[in-house]
């Protein structure tokens, strides 16, 4: 794994206190009704290069006293949080790319940064499953972690898939100094990522494209009797809110033939459709 890093030194400070707002970017009002996060993919000799520019509108804040200290949570317009217990929560954006951690090097251009001092970003907690939702969550909360100076990108092996080993880089437009008690953002990172790892084929490098830029992929097919659909509103409802997208597909659509049921192999036969061109990970089957 290499990084290449570029920084610009212009530093801004700011001093939070326990309470809710917004700080808006002023060099990127106009984004607020633009993109927050702008992706690029492009197959290279050197392997796949995919580039990420950051472009961050406003952050919103809001501190909370606890019992176990001030915690800030923060948010950032069309990103989602890191979830891993314990950690600090930020904002962040993930891609999927072929190759093993060794096989990716990493590029930052941080561009300028703005210093907010007094910040403490609130530990993630563990979600409970919906058997559990009747029981107490306890806080949790990794000393070690808010010693810390969290990195700007790290890289998980994601293992084999297809026969293609991926990992997944994940970057976040700010860092935590826990030491320090200071979170530096960076509202217009720029990520350059190169993988050497192998795609295999076209097919696969299309299907990276089509999930790093969203267009129209999911990562639950669920397949149920429009008689069922209704019970499974509160299930979809709750996956939808750690992020998951779905697509709901109705049995009685998949017949081959018009006024009949549909058999095992029109199931079989569209399952197999959409794991070659939409679905990431997992498909449910309600009978």
């Amino acid at each position: 794994m290499k990084q290449m890093l570029t920084l610009i030194p212009t530093i801004l400070v700011f001093s939070l206190q326990a309470q809710a707002a917004t700080m808006v970017f002023h060099a990127n009002k106009l984004s607020r009704q633009l993109q927050t996060v702008k992706q690029i993919s492009t197959e290279e000799n050197s392997g796949l290069v995919t580039e990420i520019n950051f472009s961050l509108p406003s952050l919103d804040y809001n501190s909370n006293k606890m019992s176990a200290g001030t915690f800030t949570e923060l948010k950032v317009p069309a990103l989602s949080n890191t979830s891993n217990p314990g950690l600090p929560s930020l904002p962040f954006k993930a891609i999927v790319v072929p190759g093993a951690p060794s096989e990716i090097e990493v590029d930052l251009d941080l561009g300028t940064s703005e210093l907010l001092s007094n910040v403490i970003p609130s530990p993630a907690q563990k979600e409970l499953c919906r058997c559990e939702l009747d029981k107490k969550n306890p806080f949790v909360m990794s000393q070690a972690a808010y010693k810390k100076v969290s990195p700007v990108y790290k890289i998980e092996s994601l293992g084999d898939f297809r026969g293609v080993q991926y990992s997944r880089v994940i970057v976040s437009p700010m860092s935590f100094d826990g030491a320090n008690q200071e979170l530096t953002v960076y509202p217009n990172l720029n990520v350059r990522v190169l993988s050497h790892g192998e795609t295999k084929s076209t097919t696969v490098f299309e299907n990276l494209k089509s999930m790093n830029e969203d267009r129209g992929l999911y990562d639950y097919l669920i397949i149920s009797p429009k008689a069922l659909a209704d019970g499974l509103i509160p299930f979809m409802q709750w996956k939808r809110k750690f992020g998951h997208t779905i697509k709901l597909a109705y049995l009685e659509d998949l017949a081959s033939l018009p006024g009949s049921p549909a058999t095992n192999v029109d199931v079989r036969k569209f399952i197999k459709s959409e794991y070659d061109t939409t679905i990431r990970a997992y498909v449910y089957l309600c009978v």
